[in-house]
Parts: C-alpha cells; structure tokens; sequence
C-alpha cells in the first residue's frame, strides 16, 4: 500500500499511549476507507491486523458504520 498521502500524518500525529482515535479520525477526513485506515495502522506502525482492524472498527470516527459492519461480518461468518 502507498501510504505516501499519509505520510505527514503519520510523522505530525504519533498516538500517546496508543491512543489512535485522533489518526483515524484525520485519516477518515482525508477520504481514507476503513480498511486504508488498517493499512496505515499496520504499515506505518507496525501493528498486528486484528488490533488494527479492531481500533478502526471501534473508533468513533467510524461509529456511524459500527452496526452495518458487525452486521456484515456476522452475515460472512454464518455463511460459511
């Protein structure tokens, strides 16, 4: 993934304490999708994907999508 476009938010917003909501936030207002924002998170900072996945999915940010992606998730699941 080319997180060139993310770079300066990258080097200006190190997350305290892995504090990651004001990043997410920034990223989504950047026009970055859910799942660039995992990207970034893993990527740029070496997290592992379910605790990316995790921060994003759970960040308020992205609250708004909250309930139609456990729903989709739920749906994926089961029809396996």
């Amino acid at each position: 993934m080319d997180l060139q476009p993310y770079q300066d938010l990258l080097a200006q917003h190190k997350p305290i304490s892995g504090n990651y909501d004001q990043l997410i936030a920034l990223l989504k207002e950047r026009g970055a999708t859910q799942m660039e924002c995992v990207k970034v998170l893993v990527y740029g900072f070496q997290l592992v994907l379910r605790e990316a996945d995790s921060l994003v999915l759970n960040a308020p940010a992205w609250k708004d999508r909250f309930a139609n992606n456990m729903h989709l998730r739920e749906a994926f699941w089961d029809s396996k």
